[in-house]
């Protein structure tokens, strides 16, 4: 090929690629700070099925300074002495304090470099005093002030009406009023507002509309209520929230059951959560092919007889081989006002050794084995609906303790029961004791009471897979738990 004719073809493929780096179809994010109450859009891509945003057009829009570095391809946001820098291909980003992974790299799309806005909006909070969220669902990206103490609303539907929690920071004082056009008016002192509540907003039947108002010293949430609707507000401590109960005239209250916290004094209710069931098998033993699922519901209905036993009233999250999303389970113990929650499964590992009891409590892993754990136990959620399973649900174990902190109320309490039971372990079941760890599990997030997972034994150890398989050393695991949970009962009731 002619010299000439190289040169050519060269450029021709440079621009090539630089058309096919840009290519897509333009869209946009929607940008909202609360703070300020401004709005605005920043261009938007979808790479890899995740949504990327120009990272030049966003700096732009919260007021940084924007500078390139040609050589090291790295783009800097700067807000006085606060900074993040965002190289061209990678994943990583560097701020003035830490690097943080956004899992995905960074693109370069219509001239801008573009980054995954579900894992970059976290990091925002590194150059501004803000709070950002990602809505996927709505394409938004919001902003604002991180120091509300009225957090979040939390709507659950009862036999005969509704159920809205009014989430706090601290305990606050409040009031209510009604008006003739049916606005049932919450009053928080000392309130300030988490703007993103009316955003989550979901209009029903009963509750037909939300209105939110901040004021200088209070801030005041409006319910538009559907017609012929009774009322009643209550407080909760643990954690703090403010619970407005609504049904129908004529039906009374008898049958509504509130979302009852914890309460030290009185352990009563236990909820029992056989792990995996349906199509998700757990783990399978290599030469019997014993399923976990199997294994762990025959614990659990041996479980749940001694305890009745005991004077405790029980649920259990499945009865047959059932499948549950993992966050249903914490869900059913939540709607039932339960006093313990006890996870039950059987624990696997690729190599053959590895054996022994062990019992953990939420809380971010500090090694990699629990970490490795959690992987395996989280894992069920490709079984839950694909939805279940988008952008959000990828992020870092530290990202999913973060998302309910309300467990760090039962942190105590929680490995107290998880001790508890390890010890009655380390008498009843003649296997090594591995004792009790931490570590990041979806079906622990968001319990509002105590909550353990229990690793009865290796499923992968050919002598614990037969040990798993008798009959007797089931028995001899649902005994060790109970005597567990009634030393807990011992230990926490009739505290001051």
């Amino acid at each position: 090929m002619p010299r000439g004719m190289e040169k050519l073809s060269k450029r021709l493929l440079f621009l090539g690629l630089v058309i096919y780096l840009s290519c897509g179809t333009a869209a946009a994010v929607t940008v909202k700070n609360f703070i300020d109450n401004t709005e605005g859009e920043v261009s938007s891509e979808t790479i890899s099925g995740l949504t990327y945003i120009s990272l030049t057009e966003l700096g732009s829009f919260l007021g940084t300074e924007t500078s390139w570095d040609h050589l090291a391809k790295r783009l800097t946001l700067e807000k006085g002495d606060r900074f993040i820098q965002v190289t061209l291909f990678s994943p990583y980003v560097i701020t003035a304090d830490e690097t943080f992974n956004l899992h995905y790299p960074a693109e370069f799309r219509n001239g801008s470099i573009y980054v995954p806005v579900a894992f970059f909006a976290p990091i925002i909070k590194e150059i501004l005093p803000l709070e950002s969220r990602w809505d996927r669902e709505s394409q938004s990206l919001y902003l604002q002030s991180p120091d509300y103490n009225v957090k979040g609303l939390r709507v659950t539907p009862k036999a005969n009406g509704l159920l809205l929690e009014v989430l706090l920071t601290e305990a606050l004082k409040y009031e209510t009023i009604i008006t003739e056009e049916g606005w049932l008016n919450l009053t928080v002192h000392g309130g300030i507002l988490n703007n993103l509540i009316q955003e989550d907003f979901e209009k029903g039947e009963i509750v037909r509309d939300l209105k939110t108002y901040q004021f200088e010293a209070a801030a005041q949430l409006s319910f538009l209520v559907k017609k012929r609707m009774d009322h009643r507000i209550s407080f909760k401590e643990r954690p703090p929230r403010i619970l407005l109960s609504l049904w129908e005239r004529g039906t009374g209250p008898g049958i509504f059951q509130e979302g009852v916290t914890w309460d030290k004094n009185k352990i009563d209710l236990v909820v029992i959560d056989p792990g995996h069931g349906g199509e998700d098998d757990g783990a399978v033993g290599r030469h019997s092919g014993l399923k976990e699922k199997e294994v762990v519901l025959d614990i659990a209905k041996r479980l749940a007889e001694k305890l009745e036993r005991e004077g405790f009233e029980v649920i259990l999250t499945r009865k047959d081989d059932t499948f549950l999303p993992l966050g249903e389970r914490t869900q059913i113990a939540n709607g039932a006002g339960a006093d313990l929650f006890i996870s039950i499964h059987a624990n696997a590992s690729p190599k053959r050794k590895p054996r022994g009891s062990e019992t953990f409590f939420l809380a971010m892993a500090k090694n990699d084995e629990a970490r490795a754990v959690a992987a395996l136990e989280n894992s069920a959620i490709r079984f839950e609906k694909p939805e279940s399973y988008s952008e959000e649900n990828l992020t870092s174990e530290l990202d999913l303790i973060l998302l309910d902190m309300v467990q760090n109320e039962y942190l105590r309490e929680s490995s107290d029961l998880a001790e508890l039971i390890q010890n009655q372990f380390k008498g009843h079941l003649r296997i090594p004791s591995r004792g009790i760890d931490q570590a990041g599990f979806h079906v622990l997030n968001r319990a509002y009471m105590p909550a353990v997972l229990v690793e009865v034994a290796f499923i992968s150890n050919r002598e614990e897979e037969k040990l798993l398989g008798q009959s007797k050393f089931r028995e001899r695991v649902a005994e060790a738990i109970c005597r567990g949970l009634v030393d807990f009962k011992r230990k926490y009731e009739g505290m001051p």
